[in-house]
């Protein structure tokens, strides 16, 4: 299927559609202005290939490996938040530490799908428990409980994307709540309990025991 797909294509003369000048004021929306002929600004040719590349360290459609809003406390990063691309899709990556466990919860407003970058992590969804290594894709519906945690050694990186990304400020509350030193710590597990709920999040805190010492992790 290969031979034939390169037979195919060195039949075919190359075509070259014209550079698309990309609208930044409405790059939420995915839209590209009308002006077919021209490039955007901060857009030169790659010498000898007729491509083009970006000379904008300002640009709107990347976000960079060092680049991101930090979530404090909790080792996480905004990657492509709310804005981006109106509000239909939040990626977030964090680091699960070893030993960790991440307790069952229940999503009602947006489906998840998490991507391993590194290590090893162990996920729940369901009745179904699948281990994840790097690379691996793990689907998380919405209205099916889920949990992951690290058994391992070693810190393992993990990459969520939240569709639709009513998730854009959920972690920064969590860390606000954590970082309020005037809360006792029944207050602060009441203002969670509220924070959740305001997210339609239900955490199912009766299977965490046995997950705990089945796997030797904890929340």
């Amino acid at each position: 299927m290969v031979d034939g797909l390169v037979a195919l294509t060195a039949r075919r003369p190359r075509r070259r559609d014209p550079p698309v000048e990309w609208d930044r004021a409405r790059s939420s929306t995915g839209c590209c202005a009308g002006d077919l002929g021209t490039h955007p600004v901060g857009i030169d040719e790659e010498p000898g290939t007729g491509e083009t590349m970006s000379q904008d360290p300002d640009s709107q459609v990347i976000i960079r490996p060092d680049e991101g809003a930090r979530v404090p406390r909790m080792d996480m990063v905004h990657k492509v938040d709310a804005h981006h691309l109106g509000g239909r899709l939040l990626v977030v990556e964090g680091q699960v530490a070893p030993g960790t466990l991440i307790p069952p919860h229940t999503h009602t407003r947006e489906d998840e799908c998490s991507y391993v970058i590194s290590g090893r992590v162990v996920f729940q969804v369901g009745e179904d428990v699948v281990t994840a290594d790097a690379g691996s894709y793990v689907i998380k519906p919405r209205g099916v409980s889920h949990a992951f945690w690290n058994a391992g050694s070693e810190p393992a990186r993990v990459m969520e994307l939240h569709v639709p990304a009513t998730f854009a400020s959920y972690y920064d509350e969590v860390a606000a709540i954590f970082a309020d030193s005037a809360m006792t710590e029944p207050e602060r597990r009441e203002a969670l309990e509220a924070h959740h709920a305001r997210y339609g999040v239900t955490f199912h805190w009766d299977r965490v025991a046995e997950l705990a010492d089945r796997h030797g992790v904890k929340p």
